[in-house]
């Protein structure tokens, strides 16, 4: 009876050491997958446009102290998706990679009130055309207030105020 306690024991730690040591030759592949491959270089890009800086600030001073204003914010970042079953996984994939060109955050309840889009910026082929049109819907369908600029066309601050509803302010 000893001698089977004895060897239990025995390849119990002998199964326990080569775990032990199996999982941690794992951290350091796990650490590499996590560093950069050979010959990339990341740099940093713009993030804006000129004309979007411009009317970033337009829509600062249109909007005042009232509104937390962001640029180019992901669908998925202002809007909750709830419905039951395999329809939230089609929605979500319908939103990802999606983003807004600027919204207006209620600093109190901290929700998106407004959205403004920029249309007419560049020749768009039927695809992009059909994604504008479904961030529109979308936009539309969640109660935000959608706003939307011409690209080409210049626009005073009492025009965006007039715009946003926030003239009477």
């Amino acid at each position: 009876m000893d001698q089977v306690l004895f060897w239990s024991a025995l390849v119990i730690g002998i199964c326990a050491m080569w775990w032990f040591k199996a999982s941690r030759k794992q951290t350091p592949t796990q650490t590499e997958e996590r560093t950069l491959p050979t010959g990339v270089i990341l740099e940093p890009q713009p993030l804006l446009s000129d004309r979007d800086v411009r009317l970033y600030n337009l829509l600062r001073m249109a909007a005042q102290d009232r509104y937390i204003i962001l640029a180019r914010v992901p669908l998925l970042g202002i809007l909750r998706v709830q419905v039951e079953g395999s329809g939230r996984m089609q929605m979500l994939r319908r939103m990802a990679l999606q983003h807004v060109d600027f919204v207006l955050i209620h600093p109190g309840c901290r929700l998106v009130e407004h959205v403004v889009q920029v249309e007419g910026d560049q020749e768009l082929n039927a695809r992009e055309t059909e994604k504008r049109q479904d961030i529109r819907r979308i936009v539309h369908a969640s109660g935000i207030h959608l706003v939307v600029l011409e690209a080409d066309r210049f626009y005073s601050v009492r025009q965006l105020e007039e715009m946003l509803g926030l003239a009477g302010e």
